[in-house]
């Protein structure tokens, strides 16, 4: 027997201040929800909702009963009248494994979701997963595993370079003439964009929409904005790309969490892990969906497996060195077929692609990381 229709979207919760604040959002925006109490007795409209939002005081159940990943998929946390929500790094991590969208605080975020519920209803997203690109050090080749995964995975992909002091994706790609709105254009982008006309408008190259710090007057990147971003193009964009600065502001935290995979850029070298160590250690309080690329360097002595190892985390297959890159050629001139294995490897973690995991290749053994 097949499972029963929802044309509505699903609110799981038993909460009932959470449950009155929800249902009144949805009643102004003129939508009917769905209500069940907990995680067993959505199962059967689980997958058929056009989207779930998830009560903070149900999130756990809903992982414990390992649902299968569907898109459109949001927690609510509400507050306690005259009080502040707080959210604990618990649920973001809660939020994260059961492969929630997003974390609605209210009422702050009643707009947004009351826009959230109205889109959901509006007939199918073409929005895809996204995947975060964080350098170990740096130099450790971020940028250019986030061109090389935006450009194999065919195109209409969005590569957002979230390194404000980076000098401009887009120089890197000889893009800085093409018209189109940069970070400094979108400083004040507040709540949800619609990702049609935000990809329509930026600057394409092969066939991949770009948005770039400026590289003359470069301005600060709100965590807000970055949101807003990344979430229109996990709605309109079949892949969304975030090339990640090295900081300890709150940038790398958020892109992190929002998204579905995160790639950390390891060089092969002690200090190199070492540092990878700590930036693996500060996302994972953020994402449990955290692996990592070695720059393969014949000159190391450190086994691949061991490296692993001591971070924590799988290894993708090594990103091999490209001579024209060394050169200072654009990621977008080399041909990709060198590092198809190590692209195949990342994409299939977001069901992209064909490969699996691997722990690298088998080095003899010459040195080992305490």
């Amino acid at each position: 027997m097949s499972a029963p229709i929802s044309p509505r979207p699903l609110l799981i919760t038993a909460d009932e201040d959470l449950l009155d604040d929800v249902l009144r959002i949805a009643t102004a925006a003129g939508i009917d929800l769905d209500v069940v109490p907990d995680a067993g007795a959505a199962m059967s409209v689980w997958l058929t909702a056009p989207c779930v939002l998830v009560g903070h005081d149900v999130v756990s159940t809903v992982g414990d009963r390992f649902l299968a990943r569907r898109p459109h998929v949001v927690v609510v946390c509400g507050a306690l009248e005259g009080e502040v929500s707080e959210i604990t790094a618990a649920t973001w991590r809660r939020t994260v494994d059961i492969g929630a969208e997003h974390l609605v605080e209210l009422p702050d975020g009643t707009q947004w979701l009351v826009g959230f519920l109205a889109e959901s209803t509006s007939g199918p997203v073409a929005g895809g997963p996204v995947i975060s690109v964080v350098p170990g050090r740096g130099g450790a080749g971020a940028s250019t595993l986030s061109v090389l995964l935006a450009r194999a995975f065919g195109g209409e992909s969005l590569l957002v370079d979230a390194d404000a002091l980076g000098g401009g994706l887009d120089v890197r790609l000889d893009a800085e003439s093409l018209p189109g709105p940069r970070w400094s254009d979108l400083e004040d982008t507040r709540g949800r964009l619609s990702p049609g006309p935000l990809l329509q408008a930026l600057p394409r190259v092969d066939g991949v929409s770009v948005l770039s710090a400026a590289s003359i007057d470069p301005r600060p990147i709100s965590v807000e904005s970055l949101l807003s971003v990344v979430d229109a193009g996990a709605r309109g964009a079949p892949l969304t790309v975030i090339d990640c600065a090295r900081t300890l502001d709150g940038i790398m935290p958020a892109a992190c969490a929002r998204s579905d995979l995160v790639i950390v850029c390891v060089p092969a070298d002690l200090y190199g892990v070492v540092a990878s160590r700590s930036i693996v250690s500060m996302i994972r309080r953020v994402s449990s969906r955290v692996v990592g690329v070695l720059r393969a360097d014949r000159t190391s002595d450190l086994r691949a497996e061991d490296i692993g190892d001591a971070m924590g985390i799988p290894l993708l297959p090594s990103l091999p060195t490209d001579r024209s890159l060394v050169r200072g050629e654009s990621p977008l001139a080399i041909s990709l077929s060198p590092h198809r294995r190590t692209l195949d490897a990342a994409l299939a973690q977001v069901g992209l692609g064909r490969a699996g995991l691997s722990t690298g290749p088998q080095d003899k053994p010459r040195r080992r990381i305490a």
